[in-house]
C-alpha cells in the first residue's frame, strides 16, 4: 500500500509526461505481480463499487477527532476533497489499536484489497467500524489514508491516462502499445497470474501450466479488439477539399446516434456463442439478447463487426429480408437508406444499465446493429487491410444473409462533391443522426485516436505515437452520490453516451494526414441560460466553484420598454442542466469571485445559491424528456460555449424556446 501511495503522489505532482512514464515504469518493475495487477486495474479506469457510505466515514472520523458534524462539514468545504479532509482529521494514534494491529510487514495493495476493503461490503455495522479503525491503525500516514479513502468511496482518480499506463507496460513487455492495448481490451480480473501472462512477449492463453480452462477460453475468445476513433473536424465544405483531398478518396456515412459496439461470434463458446461490447469496454450482451441471438444464428463463426447499436423501428415490408440491403438508389435527403427509422437515444437508454432485459422491452424498444466495418473473418485479422477492401467484404458478408432484420449495413452516401455532402449534413438533425463520418478508402483500422490516422493495427510492428494530438478528457459530470438530500439532487439528468467523448474540433486546415477517419458533426444546439447554483470542482479545482447549474425562465419575463428592468414580478427560473467545462482559467477565477460575492444561500455538499445575474450560452447535443427535472426536459452533454457578457438575466431564454427544439418520438 505504501508503494502505491508513493506512486499516486508522484503522478499527482509530476507535470511532464516523461516523469509520469518513468514513475509508472519504476512501479511496475519493482512491485509484486499481485500488487501491480491491482494498480493496473485502477490506472486503466476500472472502478470499485462503493464499499461503505461516506457518511459512516465522516461520523467515525468526527468521533475520533472529537469534532462535531458541522465542523467536519465546514472542514470539507475548506479543503474541497472529502478523502483528504478525513485523512487530516483522523488522529495518527487510533485508540484501542495503537501498537497492536500493525502486521510484521506492511500489506501490499492486493492484500489490502483482499483483507481490508473487500470484507466491508457485506460486513455488519460493528464489523465495518472494526475494519476501518484497524485499517487506519495499519496506515501510519495521512497520505496512505487519503488513498485508502478514495478506494473505499469508489471515486478513485489519478492524474495519468490509460494510454500512458499502457505505454509503460508495453516498454516492460517489449511489445507495441497497440498490442498491449489489445491484450487489455475487454473483461479481465486483477491477479498475479494475469499480469505475468500480460508481460510475456508471446501471449499465452492459459493462466496455468496446463491446458486453458473453459472459462479462460470463453473470456479470451469473446474479447473485443481495441476501437479505432475518428478525429473531429471543424470548418465548412469550402475547406474540406483543401484539407482532405478529392471527395472520391473517402467513403461517407451517416454518424448514427447510438452505442458504438463490436458484435462478436465464437460459436464454440456456449451458451450463446456471441457477445456485444461497447466502446467503453463493457459487455452489454445481457441488455441486447435479441442482437446476440441474431448474431449467433446468422453470422459466420469467428466474425467481429464494428458498428452502432440503435433503437430502431422497421418500416412495414412484405419482404423481411429487405433489411439487409441498402435501397437501390442509396440514401436521399429524405431517407437514411435504412429499412426503417432510428429512434431517439433516450429510447435506447431504457435498455442500458440493466443486466438482463425482459422480453417486453423487445417490442417496446426494438433495436438494430448497423455494421460499418468488418474486423475479423474466420481466422483472419482484417484490420491492416484498406477501408475500401474491408467494406467490400462486409457488403458480401451481409448480402449473403437472408433472415436478419437486426444486423444492417451502414449505407454509403452517394453525393459526389464536398458541397453536396455538406447539403446532406445539413439534413442530419432532421433525420435523427449526428452528422457524417468520412473514412479514407486506404485507411487501415487503427487503435484509438492517434496522431497519424494511418497508424497500423495492433498486430503491426510500427511504433506507437506518443498519444492523441486532438483530444480532451470526456465531458461527463462527476456526481456526488451523497447529494441526495441536497437541493442539487434533482438538477443533473445529463444522459450518458458511450460513443463520443467530444474532443476539440480539428480545424480542417490543420489536418496533417489524410488517410484516417474523421467525423463531421452538425453544430450543437445552443441556448442562453442563467447561472443559479454552484458547487466545488474536483481534482485541482477543489477550492474553486466550477460545477455550475443553469436555469431558464419558466415564462418569458416582461420588461419595461427601454428600462432593462422587470415591469412585473419575475417568473420562476427552472433548472435544466449542469455544466462543468468551457471556461478559461481566467474566466473561472472571475466567475468564482462573483459567486462568493453574490451568494444568497448555502446547503450541504458545498451547494451554493447564486444571485441570478450571469448569463452563459450552453451548447448541447440533444434534448430528451426527464422526470427528474421540473421542466420535464434534460440536455445531453451540455457545456459552456461562451459567457454572454452582453446579456442581462432578463434576456436569457425561456422553457418555450427549449421545448421548440425538442423532437419527441
Amino acid at each position: 500500500m505504501r508503494a502505491f501511495t508513493d506512486l499516486y503522489f508522484q503522478l499527482d505532482a509530476a507535470s511532464g509526461t516523461s516523469d509520469k512514464l518513468a514513475a509508472l515504469e519504476q512501479y511496475f518493475r519493482t512491485a509484486t505481480h499481485e500488487d501491480a495487477a491491482w494498480a493496473l486495474w485502477l490506472l486503466t479506469g476500472s472502478r470499485l463499487k462503493r464499499t461503505i457510505p461516506r457518511s459512516v466515514l465522516r461520523t467515525l472520523a468526527g468521533e475520533l477527532a472529537a469534532t462535531p458534524d458541522w465542523l467536519v462539514e465546514d472542514s470539507y468545504q475548506a479543503v474541497g476533497d472529502l478523502s483528504e479532509t478525513l485523512a487530516l482529521l483522523v488522529p495518527l494514534e487510533i485508540p484501542g489499536f495503537s501498537g497492536t494491529s500493525a502486521p510484521p510487514e506492511p500489506l501490499g495493495l492486493a492484500a489490502f484489497f483482499a483483507q481490508r476493503i473487500a470484507p466491508l461490503r457485506r460486513a455488519s455495522p460493528a464489523r465495518q467500524r472494526e475494519l476501518i479503525l484497524g485499517s487506519w491503525a495499519m496506515l501510519p500516514s495521512s497520505s496512505q489514508r487519503l488513498v485508502f479513502h478514495k478506494l473505499l468511496s469508489g471515486a478513485f482518480r489519478i492524474g495519468v491516462s490509460r494510454g500512458l499506463t499502457i505505454r509503460a507496460l508495453s516498454r516492460i513487455a517489449g511489445i507495441t502499445p497497440a498490442e498491449m492495448e489489445s491484450r487489455l481490451t475487454g473483461d479481465w480480473s486483477p491477479s498475479g497470474d494475469f499480469l505475468r501472462l500480460l508481460l510475456q512477449k508471446t501471449p499465452v492463453l492459459s493462466s496455468s501450466a496446463g491446458a486453458p480452462s473453459a472459462a479462460e477460453m470463453a473470456s479470451a475468445a469473446l474479447r473485443p479488439l481495441p476501437f479505432y476513433l475518428a478525429h473531429q473536424l471543424g470548418g465548412d465544405a469550402a475547406d474540406l477539399e483543401h484539407a482532405l483531398g478529392p471527395r472520391e478518396l473517402y467513403h461517407a456515412e451517416w454518424k448514427f446516434d447510438g452505442i458504438r459496439g463490436q458484435l462478436i461470434t465464437r460459436k464454440a463458446i456456449r451458451p450463446n456463442g456471441a457477445a456485444l461490447w461497447s466502446r467503453g469496454q463493457e459487455n452489454i450482451s445481457g441488455q441486447f439478447p435479441d442482437l446476440i441471438a441474431a448474431a449467433a444464428a446468422e453470422l459466420p463463426d469467428d466474425t467481429i463487426l464494428d458498428g452502432e447499436v440503435l433503437a430502431f423501428e422497421h418500416s412495414n415490408s412484405s419482404n423481411p429480408t429487405s433489411s439487409l440491403a441498402t435501397p437501390p438508389l442509396g440514401p436521399s435527403p429524405d431517407h437514411l437508406g435504412l429499412p426503417g427509422t432510428p429512434l431517439p437515444f433516450a429510447d435506447l437508454q431504457l435498455r442500458l444499465g440493466k443486466k438482463l432485459v425482459q422480453p417486453v422491452l423487445f417490442a417496446d424498444v426494438p433495436v438494430a446493429f448497423v455494421a460499418y466495418d468488418l474486423l475479423h473473418a474466420g481466422a483472419t485479422d482484417l484490420r491492416n487491410l484498406p477501408t475500401a477492401q474491408r467494406r467490400k467484404m462486409l457488403e458480401q458478408l451481409l448480402s449473403a444473409q437472408t433472415a436478419s432484420r437486426q444486423i444492417l449495413l451502414s449505407p454509403l452516401l452517394p453525393q459526389s462533391s464536398w458541397a453536396d455532402l455538406a447539403a446532406a449534413r445539413a439534413q442530419a438533425r432532421r433525420l435523427g443522426v449526428e452528422g457524417l463520418m468520412l473514412k479514407h478508402r486506404d485507411a487501415p483500422y487503427g487503435v484509438g485516436r492517434t496522431k497519424s490516422a494511418s497508424t497500423a493495427s495492433a498486430a503491426a510492428p510500427a511504433a506507437e505515437p506518443d498519444g492523441p494530438s486532438i483530444s480532451m478528457p470526456p465531458v461527463t459530470p462527476a456526481q456526488d452520490p451523497d447529494a441526495s438530500g441536497d437541493p442539487s439532487a434533482d438538477l443533473d439528468a445529463d444522459l450518458d453516451h458511450t460513443d463520443d467523448d467530444f474532443p476539440a474540433p480539428l480545424p480542417v486546415r490543420e489536418v496533417t494526414t489524410r488517410t484516417g477517419w474523421f467525423k463531421w458533426k452538425v453544430d450543437p444546439y445552443r441556448i442562453d441560460a442563467v447561472l443559479l447554483y454552484a458547487q466545488p470542482g474536483h481534482g485541482r479545482r477543489t477550492t474553486l466553484l466550477t460545477d455550475y447549474t443553469f436555469a431558464l425562465w419558466k415564462h418569458p419575463p416582461v420588461q419595461a420598454a427601454g428600462s432593462g428592468t422587470a415591469a412585473e414580478p419575475l417568473p420562476e427560473l427552472i433548472t435544466i442542466a449542469k455544466a462543468y467545462s468551457g471556461l478559461t482559467d481566467a474566466e473561472i477565477d472571475e466567475v468564482n469571485r462573483f459567486i462568493r460575492a453574490n451568494t444568497t444561500a448555502r446547503s450541504g455538499g458545498g451547494f451554493i445559491s447564486v444571485r441570478p445575474e450571469l448569463v452563459f450560452e450552453l451548447a448541447f447535443e440533444g434534448i430528451t424528456q426527464s422526470t427528474r427535472h421540473k421542466s420535464g426536459l434534460a440536455l445531453r452533454f451540455p457545456r459552456i460555449a461562451r459567457w454572454r457578457r452582453d446579456k442581462t438575466a432578463l434576456q436569457a431564454d425561456c422553457l418555450d424556446t427549449l421545448r421548440a427544439m425538442h423532437r419527441p418520438r
